[in-house]
């Protein structure tokens, strides 16, 4: 009867599609020929639902057969003995095979459906693709959000469509599996009963023909198995057919939408009233909900106290009331929390929707949205969503835990009715409010999901407005971003933000002082100092503390001018102390150090020093160290504090007259005045010797090899090399006036005595003759 209801229903669709196609100026002609078709099948399926009721039929005879069987042999089976096993088998393999007919027949009955279903989704794909709708709105926008609904949900569908699908597939071929190996044995059962040799004993024959009854029904249920899983991978792959058609229309849809959907006023109106409608209802609700909730908090409370002052043997049974009124309470209080979660949300909805509107006719007019309130937007509509997340992960954490208590409840709630128990009605009670709960969740839940696809859809609005603007759009929207980072605050000071436009411009502010400091430094030293005839030590030293003055200067002009207060920086000089505390105290040493170095001016910029073996001349005083060039043009650097710390010797600490000497050696005889006065000539004549003080010459020792004299004098040192230099030509011009007086050098000379106990052999040989040792 249902496969004949079905066939009328198809003679009515096709007196729709006449009519249709009458009104559309189509060939009736063609429809009236598949309707012909159509009827053919629509008979071809009244036989095909004769021949399945037989069988079916047939099928519940057998059944109805077997059963009376099994009755019989427990009737005719002893108290306390099981009936025939195989008989028990036979029955249960009868009703699984009725079970997967039903089973199959309701897979036809939804391919029906489906094939249905996928004409219209057809129809529809014709009409919208020729230009064509569907409906005719009040809202063209509200249909276009609706229609944008449906596409997000049927995108989500998208993999559990493929999953059922691929399962389907996984399940037909372990059907067709079983089904192999089911026939395997009902042909090896055949050829049993086929081959057996006709004298065997009743008994045998008996239990092979049972054995191949049960595999022949086996056999059927498996083949009934494949049926029922090709019937359903039929299904699925229709159903994503289908599904495919749905994604495609509704994007045909949304396509065509699109081009005249307008947001009004008056559409915003209703959704607004709609809104305020509902969160109406929902303070009356709340105001219920609210006085409702005194009563479980009554009772509980109420069970406590009983609790503490009863006997021990009703204990177990108040505790249960405790819990009961204990999870009334729970649901209550869920239930007014997620009421006031609605109403919040149903505040923002106001909100969204007032700026989609704003973003919506924007576009329209052409005047898109200040780029800086599209930033603002869509920084707060992400929060939304990252919080809206938040809450959901954690109320789909609880529903799961009230799930698993659930369980519990129901395996308690089974065992207390097992026998007498007081307490499983407060189990039962308590397992309701449980329930309740996860409902008031699932509530909260569905109010959530709603308030994140509508955050979402906002999100989309401000991402699709802000390409829609073009070059000058993208723009504003990179200098409204610049904006929103240059203003961003990321601390305070006494009510006042410290941003990163304060940041960044003290920065800048304080490198370009940095820079003029040291340029303007330098001019003053080069313009200033130099013509006021200052020592180059002290204008060196001046010129740092200069630079250091208009550093700080500059800096605190730097705060000043971005309204930074200087107590900002007490945490800063907190951590600077625990610094120099843990690790910096060198660096802050040498820093001190360098300061009275310039004060004090113990070591200048040019005087030449000489520490722990290292002699040069000072080049530059800095904030850490001193640069020292040695003669050999080496730099060395030395921390600050090494040169307060340690003996150092400035030769031109007050003035750069030093006093140094040329050592000489004459050989024995020599005319000690002569060698004197040679002497003391060679001194005068050199040009760099100073007359005052007068050169001197001394007669230190009589040594070994040669009488020794020393030549003192002063000279003007500005640099070891010019010392050097002054003390080579003297030792040339005392060589030259000594090979003119005729004074000698002395040179080393070393007296050889020989101890030996026979003369020596000395002989004198050719240069060509070998020299034969002696025996």
């Amino acid at each position: 009867m249902r496969r004949l209801g079905q066939g009328l229903a198809v003679l009515v669709l096709i007196g729709l599609s006449v009519c249709r196609a009458t009104a559309a100026n189509e060939s009736v002609d063609d429809l009236i020929d598949g309707g012909i078709l159509l009827v053919s099948a629509t008979e071809d399926l009244a036989a095909d639902e004769a021949e399945k009721k037989a069988k079916n039929e047939q099928l519940g005879e057998r059944l109805r057969v077997a059963q009376r069987t099994l009755d019989a042999a427990k009737s005719a089976t002893p108290m306390g003995v099981n009936p025939p096993e195989e008989l028990k088998q036979e029955v249960d393999l009868l009703q699984q095979l009725k079970t997967a007919q039903s089973q199959l027949q309701a897979a036809e009955n939804r391919l029906v459906e489906l094939k249905s279903t996928s004409d219209q989704l057809e129809a529809n794909l014709r009409i919208v693709a020729g230009g064509g709708s569907l409906e005719q709105p009040e809202s063209e926008f509200l249909l276009l959000d609706q229609l944008r609904d449906e596409l997000v949900v049927e995108q989500d569908r998208a993999e559990t469509t493929a999953t059922e699908l691929s399962a389907a597939t996984d399940a037909l071929a372990r059907a067709k599996s079983i089904h192999q190996e089911k026939e395997r044995l009902r042909r090896a059962a055949k050829e049993t009963v086929d081959t057996r040799k006709p004298d065997a004993d009743e008994t045998t024959k008996a239990r092979q023909d049972q054995a191949l009854k049960l595999a022949e029904a086996e056999s059927q249920l498996a083949e009934a198995v494949v049926e029922l899983r090709e019937a359903e991978l039929a299904n699925e792959k229709l159903d994503a057919e289908n599904h495919e058609k749905r994604m495609r229309l509704l994007k045909l849809r949304i396509e065509t939408w699109e081009k005249q959907a307008t947001f009004r006023d008056e559409d915003l109106s209703e959704i607004l009233t709609q809104i305020e409608q509902r969160e109406t209802e929902l303070r009356e609700k709340a105001e219920t909900a609210q006085l409702e909730g005194d009563f479980p908090e009554r009772q509980w409370r109420d069970a406590i106290n009983r609790r503490s002052a009863a006997e021990e043997e009703k204990v177990p049974v108040l505790d249960a009331e405790v819990n009961a009124w204990r999870r009334a309470l729970e649901s209550r209080r869920a239930e007014l929390a997620a009421i006031n979660e609605h109403l919040n949300h149903l505040a923002k909805a106001k909100t969204v929707w007032s700026r989609r509107y704003k973003i919506a006719t924007d576009r329209t007019e052409g005047d898109a949205v200040d780029a800086a309130d599209l930033i603002a937007w869509r920084k707060e509509t992400r929060q939304a969503i990252d919080e809206i997340n938040a809450s959901a992960r954690g109320k789909s954490s609880r529903i799961a835990e009230l799930r698993g208590e659930l369980s519990s409840l129901d395996s308690d709630l089974q065992a207390a009715r097992q026998t007498p128990n007081p307490a499983a009605r407060w189990i039962g009670e308590e397992r309701e409010h449980v329930g309740a709960l996860i409902e008031h969740l699932g509530t909260s839940m569905v109010t959530l999901e709603a308030s994140r696809r509508l955050h979402e859809k906002l999100l989309a609005d401000i991402e699709g407005d802000a390409e829609s603007g073009g070059i000058g759009s993208w723009f504003a929207t990179a200098w409204a971003y610049v904006v929103a980072i240059w203003n961003h605050e990321l601390t305070s000071v006494e009510d006042r933000p410290i941003t990163v436009g304060k940041i960044f411009s003290g920065v800048i502010l304080l490198l370009l002082g940095f820079l003029f400091s040291r340029w303007l430094s330098g001019f003053v030293a080069r313009r200033v100092f130099s013509r006021l005839n200052f020592h180059e030590g002290a204008i060196a030293a001046l010129q740092t503390i200069l630079f250091y003055v208009l550093v700080v200067t500059f800096a605190l002009f730097a705060l000043r001018l971005v309204a930074v207060p200087l107590t900002a920086f007490t945490i800063l000089g907190g951590a600077l102390a625990v610094g120099v505390g843990f690790g910096s105290q060198n660096i802050v040493n040498n820093f001190f150090s360098g300061l009275i170095l310039l004060a004090e001016r113990p070591v200048r910029v040019g005087d030449v020093v000489e520490m722990e073996g290292v002699i040069g001349t000072v080049q530059r005083i800095g904030a850490r160290s001193t640069w020292i060039r040695t003669p050999t043009n080496f730099e060395v650097i030395i921390p600050n504090s090494s040169l307060l710390q340690n003996n150092v010797v400035n030769w031109t600490l007050s003035d750069d007259k030093i006093r140094t000497c040329v050592k000489v050696g004459v050989a024995y005889g020599s005319p000690t005045r002569d060698v004197s006065r040679l002497l003391k000539k060679a001194a005068d004549e050199h040009g760099l010797v100073l007359d005052n003080p007068e050169p001197f010459v001394w007669f230190t020792d009589f040594g070994d090899n040669a009488l020794n004299f020393e030549l003192h004098f002063w000279l003007q040192m500005r640099s070891i090399g010019e010392r050097r230099r002054i003390e080579s030509d003297l030792r040339h011009i005392i060589d030259q006036r000594f090979r003119e007086g005729g004074i000698v050098i002395a040179y080393p000379q070393r007296d050889v005595h020989l101890d030996v106990t026979r003369p020596l052999d000395v002989r004198f040989v050719d240069r060509e003759e070998p020299v034969r040792e002696a025996a």
